[in-house]
Parts: C-alpha cells; sequence; structure tokens
C-alpha cells in the first residue's frame, strides 16, 4: 500500500505518462482471397489492410492486432496452409507514451509466434 504525505495535496502528486503498447503482426503480400478465410479462422481478431503499402497492387498489406487470447496454432496453420513466406511476417510490438522513456514486456504469446514462425521481432517507440 502507498502512502501519501499530508502536506502534499492531491493535485501535486505527479500522474504516470499516458501509455499505449499495441502487438501486431504484419503480413505483406496477401492475395484480397485469402482476407475472407482469415476473418473467418480467428474471429474476434482486428484485422486492418494497407492496400497502399503492397509492393504488388493486387495483394494487401495485411495488420492482424494480437493479445493473448490469439490461437498462435491457428494463425501458425494458416500461414503454413496459404504458403506465407516467413520474410512476409513480422510481428510489430508499439509502445506509445507521453513519456521520455518507457520499456515493454514482450508477452509469452508473442515470443511463441516469433519462434514458431521465425519472423522478425519490430519494435517502436513514439512519444505523443
Amino acid at each position: 500500500m502507498t502512502t501519501r504525505r499530508k502536506d502534499k495535496k492531491r493535485s501535486e502528486i505527479p500522474l504516470k505518462p499516458w501509455r499505449k503498447e499495441s502487438i501486431r503482426l504484419r503480413l505483406a503480400d496477401i492475395p484480397p482471397k485469402l482476407l475472407t478465410e482469415l476473418e473467418r479462422e480467428l474471429p474476434g481478431t482486428r484485422i486492418k489492410t494497407n492496400e497502399r503499402r503492397a509492393k504488388d497492387k493486387n495483394k494487401l498489406v495485411v495488420l492482424l492486432e494480437l493479445d493473448d487470447s490469439i490461437d498462435c496454432g491457428k494463425l501458425c496453420g494458416f500461414i503454413d496452409r496459404n504458403k506465407i513466406a516467413r520474410s512476409k511476417c513480422i510481428l510489430c510490438i508499439s509502445l506509445l507514451t507521453e513519456g521520455y522513456m518507457g520499456g515493454v514486456r514482450v508477452p509469452a504469446f508473442a515470443l511463441k509466434l516469433v519462434c514458431s514462425l521465425d519472423c522478425e521481432l519490430n519494435f517502436s517507440f513514439i512519444k505523443v
């Protein structure tokens, strides 16, 4: 339990800076027909696309917002069945914060995914 000195007013106690962590799996050069299958395979997973970032304009860059509820086996199975190259998979961990410094924890499910896919792990730190 933390205690507060009686001579300090509540407004004088510094607040922790705002922060938001996100973990996303980026899949590049995905045929649009696979997007529906991916949504069906991983219900409840937030999936975004960015057509402008794809090198081949007939394909998509897909971002899956991940948390510890993700079924790593299903995700890896989807990638294997559809022969998505490991070089097209990147796990991205981002930290947005008001502070000048901060750290991120890489959860066990994210480490398991990186090891299973043998993919890159990238970090970004953005001060807002």
